[in-house]
């Protein structure tokens, strides 16, 4: 009697934990506002659903997103208890939803003047890169991220991944970053300032 509720419990523990997703990619645009200290975010996220299922969630601590959309289609969503739930009915194939938001992150993304000179830098902490860019808190999970930058162009930017292009016009310059391998989320890292850099290989 009891190897079977052990066997019935080990079900239920596996059903409970049953991965229903896969994130395999985030693409973000992203823009600093120096003087508003914010951060205006166009992202795509491909998504392998595994498993049919009802809503499709996010860690993210970023109450003020504005839209998800897929294939030009309002999705319904909401942002409760640090999560971006994507409500619909998914079955088991890749979705790319695009999200956009403006916010003024808390921690994890920081504003820094100093004498007068605007910087930004990113401190993933381990599980918070989800209070600036809606991604997978968990550590064993492994997304590649690709991230374009549009800052001032005399700054600096720096970010994972390879430096494709840096395009400038008379205000900005367009950094863009890609990755080919995934990581956990707490390694995403973005700099900007106006400072010099050396890199090793």
């Amino acid at each position: 009697m009891k190897f079977i509720l052990y066997i019935l419990i080990s079900c239920i523990t596996c059903l409970g934990f049953a991965q229903t997703q896969d994130v395999k990619r985030i693409q973000a645009t992203i823009s600093p506002d120096f003087e508003a200290e914010s951060i205006n975010v166009t992202m795509t996220v491909l998504v392998e659903i595994l498993e049919p299922t009802e809503f499709i969630d996010l860690d993210s601590k970023i109450p003020d997103i504005k839209e998800v959309k897929t294939n030009d289609v309002i999705q319904n969503f909401n942002t409760e208890n640090g999560k971006l739930n994507i409500l619909g009915d998914f079955i088991p194939q890749t979705y790319e939803f695009q999200i956009e938001y403006t916010h003024k992150p808390k921690q994890t993304l920081y504003f820094v003047n100093d004498l007068g000179v605007d910087q930004l830098f990113t401190q993933g902490q381990g599980k918070y890169t989800s209070h600036w860019l809606p991604s997978i808190d968990d550590m064993n999970d492994k997304i590649e991220f690709d991230l374009t930058v549009i800052a001032p162009k005399d700054m600096t930017v720096i970010s994972n991944g390879k430096l494709l292009s840096a395009e400038r016009d008379s205000l900005v310059k367009r950094s863009q970053f890609d990755m080919t391998q995934p990581m956990s989320s707490y390694l995403v890292a973005l700099a900007i300032g106006h400072f010099d850099y050396k890199t090793l290989i």
